[in-house]
């Protein structure tokens, strides 16, 4: 299902532009939504309704993968 009316934040949708999954951070209302990638950027671009798909399940078990790989070598002290 690809029900767009019921977006919601913290879901994990797949960007047909960029071509890659993001978590949905904001919906800004008739206009599309403002989401992150697996390593936190993009945040403030908008993001258009007609531009997503929902995510499906490996997909979204790809994108907290890479969130987690993200932030455990980030968060190393060096």
């Amino acid at each position: 299902m690809n029900d767009k009316t019921n977006i919601q934040a913290g879901q994990i949708w797949f960007n047909l532009k960029t071509d890659e999954t993001i978590r949905v951070t904001t919906i800004v209302p008739c206009t599309g939504v403002f989401g992150i990638n697996a390593h936190d950027e993009g945040y403030g671009e908008t993001i258009k309704f007609d531009d997503l798909r929902k995510a499906d399940r490996d997909e979204v078990m790809d994108f907290r993968d890479d969130s987690r790989n993200f932030r455990n070598v980030t968060s190393i002290d060096l």
